[in-house]
């Protein structure tokens, strides 16, 4: 499966994410969440590095010719079917979306020590998604781009 450069552009959206991600999460919390820069730039990171999963996932459904499932959380399993994340991911990537839904439209009810909780255990889950995506989509699919 031959993946367009939205997905690769995505992927590289996530990397690039994951890198500011880190650093933030090297903040001593003491000093992390007293200073609202922190607590927003992770959150924004976060958010757009979610929604670039989502993204890749419905370009890939396209690729696939799967309907679209209502609801953005329900494209994992539509994935699971297709063998492209395993069930035992399902969860997980839920998880994220309403991580996403939560910043986007119930924002005044994300703590700032969840935020911080998210950069210091989950941030390896993008990467998990990279892979599994990667490995379905083949060499073309690189982060990075092709060569």
């Amino acid at each position: 499966m031959q993946p367009d450069e939205r997905v690769v552009l995505r992927f590289q959206i996530i990397r690039e994410n994951l890198t500011h991600l880190r650093s933030l999460a090297a903040i001593p919390e003491a000093e992390f969440l007293p200073d609202f820069r922190n607590v927003e730039a992770a959150k924004h990171l976060l958010q757009t590095a979610i929604e670039a999963v989502m993204d890749i996932s419905v370009q890939i459904l396209a690729l696939l010719k799967e309907p679209l499932p209502d609801h953005h959380a329900e494209l994992f399993e539509a994935l699971s079917r297709h063998g492209i994340v395993p069930a035992s991911r399902v969860d997980t990537y839920r998880k994220m979306v309403g991580f996403r839904n939560r910043v986007v439209h119930l924002y005044d009810r994300v703590e700032d020590r969840r935020v911080f909780e998210i950069l210091r255990t989950d941030l390896p889950d993008f990467e998990t998604f990279i892979v599994e995506v990667m490995t379905h989509l083949g060499p073309g699919a690189s982060p990075s781009g092709p060569g």
